[in-house]
């Protein structure tokens, strides 16, 4: 682990790439429920 964490203080700005993930990964979520909520209950009930 200390290796990974020499490599990481030498990248320049390291600090962005979570605050990126995390942005991806509430991005996909708030549209996975907007298409859940928003989804016709035939195609829920084909589903099931």
């Amino acid at each position: 682990m200390k290796i990974a964490s020499q490599l990481m203080e030498q990248i320049d700005n390291v600090a962005i790439f979570p605050i990126i993930s995390m942005g991806i990964f509430i991005t996909i979520f708030v549209l996975v429920v907007i298409r859940a909520v928003t989804a016709d209950k035939k195609f829920v009930e084909r589903l099931f």
